[in-house]
């Protein structure tokens, strides 16, 4: 048994460690961050930053916001936050 885990392991990563992965840089005078290109998209990855806050994204996916002055929020804060007011 411990064999056969090893091996899917080690398949698993040789899978991983085979893609390529393309990383873009974007960068302007009020905003920086990563893209990923992910199944032929591009996608937000990694910390992003602006003059009004950071946030950070995995894969496309907004992970959490910090606007400047104020606290930092999860996704699933705004998404609650946004159910209330279409409520």
């Amino acid at each position: 048994m411990r064999t056969i885990t090893t091996l899917f392991l080690l398949l698993f990563s040789l899978t991983i460690f085979s893609q390529e992965l393309e990383v873009k840089e974007f960068k302007t005078e009020h905003q920086k961050g990563y893209f990923i290109k992910v199944e032929g998209k591009w996608l937000r990855h990694g910390i992003w930053e602006s003059d009004y806050g950071k946030g950070k994204y995995n894969n496309g996916s907004l992970v959490w916001i910090h606007p400047v002055g104020e606290r930092k929020w999860t996704a699933e804060e705004i998404k609650a936050e946004q159910k209330k007011r279409n409520s």
